[in-house]
């Protein structure tokens, strides 16, 4: 029976695609996932536009600059390559939106090469200068460049988006492109480098000359409006977003980034601070319907407020706008995961079919569908529309694995490579499926093949991964002891092998190495929180292949593969059918795959096995509450925390349970329980402080 949420989302996607798709290129926004060659090529065209003749539609988005570049530190080498060549020395712009005519003059050592791209829009004359471009300077771009790289270009604007306009006594046909590395936008593009590597003082130090030289440029105000936010510059930040309104009060990027700043202005941050936030997000998406990052933090601050519906239509609302964009279908089944799984599949449904050339991504979506006969029948009909696609091969494994099928699994990885070699997670899939089946050999020779140099950490996640802790501890011996990955992984398996003490200790060296990165903090303070369960629980009295499929099991939590995990623990179970440890993190790993009832089921019957445990108990409670049984939910936290008047998780679900009462009815009483609970539980372990201070931060006081 379809929910009513699914038919929300139906109408919503079918009144969208009745509104056409005129102008559908997304409008100057970097992919947050690029590669550095394609990021490489795309930041000079943007530099080497001028500063006075375009008004600055093309708008690679900083946030997702820097973002991009915290996932990837050496970018910075990259971008400096690219800005230290003499490549980009002069050039011109002439005409008018429709008949765009650019001019690069290349010079190579003694070689001198021109390059004329003429166009009928700005996309189509960026798409060929940046041919040229690679040419002349000796790129040869990967597949996975070029797809990235298209990506880029789809994102500029088309002709009539664009508006040519001449400064007061600017000649409109002067040259634009000087040397690359003296260009406010290279400054600035090299300062967001600098803020994703977290040298925040260092970036505003280095974008002040070219706020200087180009004070009325969105690009330079933005960057330096993102550098600002992120060393917490609060009066500084709110004086240059007021210089930068003043010259252009409809900037969406300028409303998307006061949005980020209000957020971040007060910790914690409130509900008047959050709802501000909000407004000013909306009024960027009012000025750019087709502003993705600015819908995405809308919808994540909606969804923080428990109004998830509310959430997945303002993303859904874009989808006409930009239906061959992966990263917003994906966001889209973020929120309906948590929330509506069946509206998930009938999303993807419904997007495939009104939109049927839609990319093999979007296609290959449908992996993360917890049905998996939906995302079977998802991938075979991308497959049928894309034979050649590595990317639906590759989820057609993931698929088979999912079943347990690692013969039919391993085939399907070995398509995918051989449709395109530079997809390198076919290989790692590879190596953790041949890893299943115990054939060490073959999966060390696929991991070689997806990193070249041979990654030892790979190696050991790989191992880590696959529930093989003994060949896990024997690769990160052998690494340095001072790296953050080999102290963290060396915490989770003294955590798998019920060595508290031990988890406590390294997690809190890798916190501690982690330093500025607050990915790898979260994840650290994460993983805390399950050493009191561990020591609470203590290690299980299971042997041989029982053993390894529950730490199987647990690795595959881990890596977010819930339904091949309680594969993993039905397997376990048939050898030790009263087992706790077995039971309850299948009951866990149920949670997140099947119907609430099949885990709150498994939880009763745990409960007669272990009465007195307050972990089942706090778990039962969260599938009452996936039941929309508040009174059930309620009654077993507090049985939880009767038992254990320390534990912190059972104080944590009793708010959380709280909270979406107050969430869904506004009850004041809710608000004073939920915020007793989660004070209890920080107190018990201060570790949840981070879950609690996002739950609290948008309650009323």
């Amino acid at each position: 029976m379809t929910s009513v949420k699914s038919r929300i989302l139906t109408a919503a996607i079918a009144v969208a695609a009745l509104a056409g798709v005129a102008n559908g290129q997304r409008i100057g926004m970097y992919p947050l996932e690029t590669t550095d060659q394609a990021l490489a090529l795309a930041v000079p065209t943007a530099v080497g536009r001028s500063l006075e003749t375009i008004d600055g539609a093309i708008f690679p988005a900083p946030q997702d600059l820097f973002t991009a570049v915290r996932t990837r530190p050496a970018f910075q080498a990259t971008l400096d390559k690219v800005f230290s060549l003499d490549a980009l020395v002069s050039g011109k712009l002439e005409g008018t939106a429709g008949a765009y005519t650019v001019t690069y003059t290349i010079r190579r050592g003694t070689a001198t090469q021109n390059i004329v791209a003429r166009g009928a829009d700005f996309a189509a004359l960026v798409r060929a200068s940046n041919l040229g471009l690679v040419g002349a300077l000796g790129l040869k771009p990967t597949a996975l460049d070029s797809q990235e790289l298209a990506s880029v270009e789809r994102a500029l604007p088309a002709a009539d988006v664009v508006t040519a306009s001449t400064a007061p006594g600017v000649d409109a046909n002067k040259a634009i492109l000087e040397k690359a590395g003296a260009n406010p936008w290279a400054l600035a593009a090299r300062a967001l480098v600098l803020v994703g590597s977290g040298k925040n003082d260092d970036a505003i130090t280095l974008i002040q000359p070219a706020v200087r030289a180009a004070a009325n440029d969105p690009f330079v105000q933005a960057s330096n409006i993102v550098a600002l936010v992120s060393a917490r510059k609060n009066p500084e930040t709110k004086a240059a977003l007021a210089a930068a309104f003043k010259i252009n009060p409809a900037k969406p990027e300028l409303h998307y980034l006061n949005g980020r700043y209000l957020l971040r202005s007060a910790t914690p941050v409130t509900q008047a601070i959050a709802q501000s936030a909000l407004d000013a997000l909306q009024l960027a998406l009012q000025y750019n319907p087709r502003y993705f990052e600015a819908a995405v933090s809308a919808a994540d601050i909606l969804e923080q407020y428990g109004n998830a519906e509310r959430a997945v239509n303002v993303l859904t609302g874009m989808v006409a706008r930009m239906p061959d964009d992966a990263g917003l279908h994906n966001r889209v089944l973020d929120t309906l995961l948590d929330t509506d799984r069946d509206g998930a599949v009938s999303y993807l449904q419904e997007v495939i079919k009104t939109y049927p050339d839609v990319p093999d991504t979007v296609y290959g979506l449908s992996q993360r569908l917890l049905d998996t006969d939906a995302a079977n029948a998802l991938v075979a009909a991308g497959e049928q529309r894309y034979p050649r696609s590595a990317v639906l091969a590759l989820v057609r494994g993931f698929l088979l694995e999912r079943v347990g099928s690692y013969d039919l699994a391993i085939a399907a990885y070995r398509q995918s490579v051989e449709r395109d070699p530079s997809l390198l997670r076919a290989n790692l899939n590879m190596a953790g499926a041949f890893s299943k089946l115990g054939r060490f050999d073959d999966a060390e020779a696929a991991l070689k093949l997806a990193s070249p140099s041979n990654d030892q950490k790979l190696l050991a996640r790989m191992y880590l991964q696959t529930g093989r802790l003994d060949r896990a501890k024997t690769v990160l011996a052998k690494l340095p002891q001072t790296d953050f990955d080999v102290v963290y992984m060396n915490g989770v398996i003294a955590l798998r092998e019920y060595r508290a003490d031990d988890a406590a200790r390294l997690l809190d060296a890798a916190s501690k190495i982690a330093g500025i990165s607050a990915g790898q903090t979260q994840q650290v303070r994460a993983s805390l929180t399950e050493v009191p369960d561990s020591r609470r629980l203590g290690a299980p009295k299971l042997t041989g292949d029982a053993l390894y499929q529950f730490r199987l099991g647990q690795a595959l939590i881990d890596a977010g593969n819930m339904l091949e995990a309680v594969s993993a623990f039905n397997r376990a179970v048939k050898t030790a059918p009263t087992d706790v440890h077995t039971l309850l993190y299948r009951g866990i790993a149920l949670l997140a795959t099947a119907d609430p009832d099949d885990a709150r089921d498994a939880f009763v019957d745990l409960a007669k096995i272990a009465p007195n445990n307050p972990m089942v108990q706090t778990y039962l409670a969260v599938a009452e509450l996936g039941r929309g049984r508040f009174d059930l939910a309620i009654e077993a936290a507090q049985k939880a925390i009767a038992l254990d008047k320390n534990y912190a998780r059972g104080f944590y679900i009793l708010g959380t349970i709280y909270f979406q009462q107050w969430a869904l009815f506004g009850t004041a009483s809710d608000v004073t329980a939920a915020r007793d609970a989660f004070q209890r539980c920080v107190a018990a372990d201060s570790n949840f402080r981070g879950l609690v201070e996002l739950r609290l931060s948008v309650m009323p006081k």
